[in-house]
């Protein structure tokens, strides 16, 4: 009987190939296949720490990942060990890594996740808004009564929310959330660990008008603080007031 083999949930660098862990490395040079949202993406992340690419390369998208989950969890009972990587960041957040992994789980096989670079993670660190409470949106609905139901929710939320958005649409986005939830602090993310990465605390008319004076490039992360969000809250996490 053949001992099962380990789907390793294998986190990325979301742009500064410096972020890769020597964990992921190990896992990304000795898998079986490498199950990648972007072929294209991943095998010029093999190459270039010379990790073989060649007969262990799939593809797993949304679109293809039913006949995907089939292959892979055959290979996983086969006893071969498959990594699953995301086009950049940690799979499994706003792509459809966690199909997969559910299907492992539901098949009693092992799951280990290898942490690292997280575009989520790496935002709220760098927001200077509170991030003891949040909620993850990921990137809006384009049906409009979806969008709106959702932005609609903003409105009472008692937390930080995390909106991620395209360049195309991320002046659209900003100031439909304006309309709808009026005067807010937040914070913009752009280009994350890359050359040109930009992270900028303010309102919203400062920030759409900072953004308008220029061509609006890269991936954008929207860090929203709840209205109700009280000057008490910007203490370190544990520490009472007066002390």
């Amino acid at each position: 009987m053949n001992v099962p083999g380990t789907l390793y949930v294998v986190a990325t660098p979301i742009g500064n190939l410096d972020d890769i862990t020597i964990r992921a490395l190990k896992i990304l040079q000795t898998a079986d296949l490498v199950a990648a949202e972007d072929t294209r993406e991943t095998r010029k992340l093999l190459s270039h720490f010379q990790c073989p690419a060649a007969n262990r390369l799939i593809s797993f998208y949304r679109d293809n990942e039913k006949g995907r989950i089939e292959r892979i969890m055959g290979a996983l009972n086969r006893g071969e060990n498959v990594a699953i990587v995301s086009s950049r960041g940690t799979p499994g957040i706003s792509d459809p890594a966690y199909l997969l992994v559910r299907a492992a789980h539901q098949a009693g096989l092992p799951v280990v996740p290898i942490p690292g670079a997280s575009s989520l993670a790496a935002a709220l660190s760098a927001s200077g808004v509170p991030t003891d409470r949040f909620c993850f949106v990921g990137f809006l609905p384009r049906r409009p009564s979806k969008r709106r139901r959702i932005i609609e929710e903003l409105k009472t939320r008692d937390e930080t929310a995390v909106i991620y958005e395209s360049p195309h649409r991320f002046l659209k986005t900003m100031s439909e959330l304006h309309s709808a939830l009026g005067d807010r602090e937040l914070t913009i993310c752009r280009e994350l660990t890359k050359k040109f990465e930009e992270i900028r605390l303010g309102g919203f008319a400062d920030l759409i008008e900072h953004f308008s004076s220029r061509p609006v490039r890269g991936e954008f992360i929207i860090i929203l603080r709840a209205s109700s969000s009280k000057e008490k809250h910007d203490q370190i996490p544990g520490q009472e007031e007066g002390i």
